[in-house]
């Protein structure tokens, strides 16, 4: 880990019983140890700045690692912690977005000298943690407040910098919204400001959700969907129907318990916010449902409920209803034969 140059055995002797076998509690005691000033390499090898005596490693890595970034320089702590917000790989034209661009460079170069961070090679301008844990650290280290409030800064800046590729970043913009938006939900629930912020957000994951579902990828589309309709407030005419799409992926993947909760929750909020429409397509989903868990015990049930259903989605003109109805019989029938 040192590259090269011996190390004074009495340091060689506390660093073994304070990690105890454990090699990431070692290297990271060591990089601490470094950036303390109580280990320094000198002519001989490293050695010990005065009496080093033992070492008293905290209970965890977590509790390592946040030792160790708490005893960073001010700049250089504040720099890895908006990192931190935005991910464990991150580009210095993102981070100059929410940190003051003076003296950028040169705290970057301080974190990479102490191993924190490290250059990627996929970019110039790229760069990342050097292990997960310790962008987990330094995000945990922030006040929520402030974690809310970088998380939507760095939305709002993603925004502007890319005007004309917001489809591409749809599921990263809504990945920061939501972070924000349930962050300060804890600290002011049910805020009217709150709620649009996860509206924002909720409108990038449902896109991405969508196109997930249109392509075939269902697991990344129950997700997304999922977690769009979370955002919402209730009342909001978009949360069943997100509801209801979710619903649909689960069901492809066999979440079918899942499913079967969104598709009650969003017959009950289509019937509160009067959508007969929506209210009467979400009976006939839940019905595909149940013939997709048990179609022996419920096909002549569904074809019963489903027939009563018809002339009200004719009568209300809900077409993707009644696509969805006359199927459903269509393929019990069929079945049955």
């Amino acid at each position: 880990l040192l590259g090269h140059g011996d190390i004074a055995e009495e340091v060689r002797r506390s660093l073994r019983e304070a990690g105890e076998g454990n090699p990431l509690f070692v290297e990271e005691m060591l990089g601490m140890l470094i950036d303390q000033g109580r280990l320094r390499e000198e002519a001989e090898g490293w050695t010990a700045a005065g009496v080093l005596g033992a070492i008293e490693a905290p209970p965890t890595i977590q509790a390592l690692l946040a030792a160790r970034i708490d005893h960073l320089a001010p700049g250089e702590r504040d720099l890895l912690e908006r990192a931190s917000v935005i991910g464990k790989l991150f580009s210095g034209e993102a981070l100059a977005a929410l940190v003051d661009g003076n003296g950028l460079a040169g705290l970057l170069a301080a974190l990479i000298r102490k191993d924190l961070i490290r250059p990627d090679p996929t970019a110039d301008d790229a760069f990342r943690f050097r292990h997960i844990l310790i962008r987990d650290a330094a995000y945990l280290g922030l006040p929520k407040e402030a974690r809310a409030d970088l998380h939507e800064e760095f939305a709002s800046w993603l925004e502007q910098a890319r005007p004309g590729r917001l489809r591409e970043y749809e599921e990263i913009l809504g990945y920061h919204l939501e972070q924000a938006f349930f962050t300060l939900q804890q600290l002011t629930p049910n805020d009217e400001q709150v709620w649009q912020i996860g509206v924002r957000g909720s409108g990038y994951l449902s896109a991405a959700g969508r196109r997930a579902l249109a392509r075939g990828d269902i697991p990344a589309a129950a997700n997304l969907l999922r977690r769009a309709a979370t955002l919402l407030p209730p009342g909001h005419p978009e949360r069943p129907r997100l509801r209801l799409d979710a619903a649909e992926a689960l069901t492809e993947q066999g979440g079918f318990a899942e499913a079967e909760a969104l598709h009650q929750a969003a017959i009950e909020e289509a019937h509160e916010l009067s959508d007969r429409v929506l209210e009467a397509t979400a009976r006939i989903q839940e019905m595909e449902l149940r013939y997709t868990i048990d179609p022996e015990a419920v096909a002549e049930s569904v074809v019963g409920e489903v027939e009563a259903l018809l002339p009200e989605l004719q009568a209300l003109e809900a077409h993707d209803g009644l696509a969805r109805a006359w199927r459903l019989v269509l393929f019990v029938r069929e079945m049955g034969l």
